[in-house]
């Protein structure tokens, strides 16, 4: 006489492909249909890190495009800041040390010349709106450094799923837990493609088209340059040299 199947293990799968929007796992439905049900976690779990990784890795570079234009920017605050601070120095020590009455007219034009120079350079950094593109940069950066730890935070779930030792005590509390990742996962994924349309968005606004590629051609120079680094790295490393046997 044939023997009877478990009356559950056919909805759970159809041609091979297992179907997760069933409630609740029995563990000899587990057992009957394990290879199936972690291969078809494993396929979830590679879309979705692909997915999350590519969205990672231009979101990285559009950062790291940022952070070269935020230090070049403070780069010429600081200069600003500075020279206006050296130059009323200056002329504080100069007329400390001159005498009035004799370099009257010296001491006159040293006021002037030091008046109009931070008068003049503090107006230039105020029509190029420095202060304000600094801002919003470093504002624009922060909102970047968030959505990064919100990608790595779901990357970091799915990562135990890739080892196979973590589907030897495969149960309906862990196939239970992998749905609900893919749940949470499923909703995250579109906030996050939402949350970078409005970043892309906003440093368009920020960042002309000139400007970008300017920007785009030192970070790809950066890149090359750490690339070489690391290459060279193992060259100059004495335990990768001389292995100790």
């Amino acid at each position: 006489m044939p023997s009877k199947k478990h009356p559950q293990s056919k909805p759970y799968h159809n041609e091979g492909v297992i179907d997760f929007t069933i409630e609740e796992f029995s563990p000899e439905v587990i057992r009957e249909n394990k290879p199936l049900i972690i291969n078809k976690i494993k396929s979830e779990r590679l879309i979705y890190t692909k997915l999350l990784d590519d969205i990672l890795k231009n979101c990285k570079h559009t950062k790291e495009k940022l952070d070269i234009y935020y230090d070049n920017l403070q780069w010429y605050h600081s200069i600003v800041q500075t020279s206006v601070i050296i130059v009323s120095t200056g002329s504080t020590f100069i007329q400390s040390i001159l005498n009035k009455e004799d370099y009257k007219d010296v001491l006159s034009t040293t006021t002037i010349c030091v008046t109009t120079y931070s008068g003049l350079i503090l107006s230039l950094a105020k029509f190029f709106k420095l202060d304000e593109k600094k801002e919003n940069v470093h504002n624009l950066r922060e909102r970047f450094a968030e959505l990064h730890n919100k990608i790595n935070y779901h990357v970091d779930l799915l990562k135990p799923w890739e080892n196979d030792n973590f589907y030897d005590d495969l149960n309906t509390e862990k196939i239970e837990r992998w749905k609900n990742i893919m749940i949470d996962i499923e909703k995250e994924y579109l906030t996050i493609i939402d949350v970078k349309k409005i970043l892309f968005m906003e440093f368009e606004k920020l960042i002309d088209s000139i400007v970008q590629k300017k920007y785009t051609s030192k970070h790809t120079k950066s890149e090359n340059k750490q690339k070489k680094k690391n290459q060279k790295i193992p060259e100059n490393n004495p335990s990768k040299l001389n292995p100790i046997p």
